[in-house]
């Protein structure tokens, strides 16, 4: 009985362990509404934290080593208004 709680003590130790290195990858591709055309430069940002990437050539953008969850991205870019 020992060895199974031995066991399963390091069983979660390294779940819990695990679960808290993982992290998430945010993707996206910024368009203008009006001509459906990519936009280059883009400023996009977690909102409340420092995390933010800028859009490439082709108005993708990626923001790598986020933690799971569910976040607010704060777009602006010079000459349209800033979107949450």
């Amino acid at each position: 009985m020992k060895y199974l709680y031995s066991l399963l003590l390091v069983t979660l130790f390294a779940v819990s362990a695990w679960a808290q290195s993982t992290t998430c990858t945010i993707t996206g591709l910024i368009k203008d509404k009006k001509d459906n055309s990519e936009l280059i430069g883009v400023s996009v940002l977690i909102k409340g934290t420092s995390f933010g990437a800028v859009t490439d050539i082709n108005g993708r953008f990626i923001i790598k080593n986020v933690k799971p969850g569910e976040y607010n991205l704060e777009v602006s870019y010079i000459g349209y208004s800033k979107v949450v």
